[in-house]
């Protein structure tokens, strides 16, 4: 703390604080108000990508080389780390890398057969395989084209690139953007809603932070890391947030030739981007999936007049059950790959969870949230497709039940008419399909 003082530092009602050896976080050491400075950090003080291209490497992360690499900023920041750790003493830096945590046990880029175990199955475990191969590439590339470069080792440079994908704050300092890292700033641990703001000050010539909201004596004083899928907080940062409401899960839809009128959609489409990725949220209503569902409804419809009808919306009861359907085997497919159901999953992580190591904590929280995602929608094609072979003299029945239960906003039906609550989960839905079932 006595070197970062003296390269310009200032805290305020802050301190840093210890969980257990290998868990810090930061406290208010008085009350914070809104726009009270807590952190100012000079630029001096600051790793910036503008800095790292100066540096002694810098030169060789020309604009060819960076289009090759996976992740070229946090390449640069890296290689700049790696050439300051090597200097010892003699970096200004060295009070920081000697600060930094002793493993990297937690980020999944570390881990083992054990945690592959409880990944099995999951979507998370292709992204962390995707994000090992690119960045073996990344320091391949580098020890090919930077001489002496191999002296680096490998193990150390993804600790590195661990640190700068953790750390990394994006800024605009005097009209131009960087990536920077912010010593002590980056000890804020996550949460939301954010209290405190940060951002570059060109009038101070610092990375300022701010309170946002009143934070009590001896409370901990948190940043948020943003909107993000658990996927990305363990890919990224190495935690999860248990009951994310921002989880995701990807699926790609593919028109194929298989697809009626393939030939005319295919020219429709101007003769490419016939695959398509999609993020399937918790929220039916949610504009992703009003997208994801209206490409479905395109590949699987089967007249000529595809380019006239709205496919936001059901187009044809037909079409419907033929959605329904191929969503329930895509999801079914999905869930096959899993060796435990999302029952087993919850009740065991209920049981277990504080007993638990933290790596197969965030393991479970990635495979609950997966199976969540799935499980929705598989429950919802099952539901839809029961109401659309509903019988049609109980369909205006059934519709009026739903009518007086959304006005009187009450979603606690007697156990027979359970369907009809299921159905409540769908109310977006049910607003598009109702009057087709009913002019049916």
């Amino acid at each position: 703390m006595k070197n970062f003082y003296k390269l310009g530092l200032f805290i305020n009602k802050i301190e840093i604080c210890f969980y257990s050896d290998s868990n810090r976080y930061c406290r208010a050491t008085e009350d914070i108000f809104d726009k009270d400075i807590i952190i100012r950090i000079p630029l001096e003080a600051l790793m910036t990508l503008d800095g790292a291209r100066q540096s002694q490497l810098g030169g060789y992360f020309t604009p060819q080389l960076e289009k090759k690499l996976n992740s070229p900023h946090h390449s640069l920041l890296s290689t700049f780390m790696l050439t300051e750790i090597d200097k010892g003493p003699k970096s200004k830096w060295k009070y920081y890398f000697d600060f930094l945590p002793a493993n990297y046990n937690n980020f999944p880029i570390f881990y083992g057969e054990k945690e592959f175990n409880y990944l099995k199955g999951t979507q998370f475990l292709e992204l962390l395989q995707k994000k090992k191969k690119e960045m073996k590439e990344d320091y391949d590339l580098l020890t090919n084209v930077i001489p002496g470069y191999s002296k680096y080792d490998y193990n150390l440079f993804r600790k590195m690139r661990e640190v700068i994908s953790s750390r990394v704050f994006g800024v605009t300092i005097k009209g131009k953007k960087n990536d920077i890292i912010a010593p002590y700033a980056d000890m804020l641990n996550h949460k939301r809603p954010r209290q405190t703001h940060w951002n570059y000050d060109d009038s101070c010539n610092a990375f300022v932070v701010k309170g946002l909201a009143n934070i009590k004596k001896g409370e901990e004083v948190f940043d948020s890391y943003g909107i993000k899928c658990n996927s990305r907080f363990l890919l990224n940062y190495g935690f999860t947030v248990e009951n994310n409401e921002d989880n995701e899960f990807k699926i790609i839809l593919i028109l194929n030739e298989s697809s009626p009128y393939f030939k005319e959609k295919m020219e429709y489409l101007g003769g490419k981007n016939c695959s398509k990725k999609f993020s399937l949220v918790l929220n039916e209503s949610d504009n992703k999936i009003t997208q994801f569902f209206a490409y479905f409804r395109f590949i699987l419809y089967n007249k000529p007049n595809f380019k006239d009808v709205d496919a936001t919306k059901p187009i044809s009861l037909q079409n419907e059950i033929v959605l329904f359907t191929k969503l329930k085997e895509i999801m079914n497919l999905y869930l096959s790959k899993y060796p435990t159901t999302l029952d087993y999953d919850v009740e065991y992580f209920k049981k277990n969870k504080y007993n638990m190591d933290f790596n197969e904590y965030n393991c479970y929280v990635i495979r609950i949230g997966e199976k969540k995602i799935l499980n929705y929608y598989l429950n919802m094609a099952n539901n839809i497709l029961q109401l659309l072979n509903t019988d049609k003299d109980d369909i205006k029945k059934l519709f009026q039940n739903i009518i007086i239960s959304c006005e009187s906003d009450n979603n606690i039906i007697e156990e027979e008419n359970n369907f009809i609550n299921n159905l409540l989960k769908y109310k977006n839905y049910l607003s598009y399909i109702f009057p087709l079932l009913i002019i049916s």
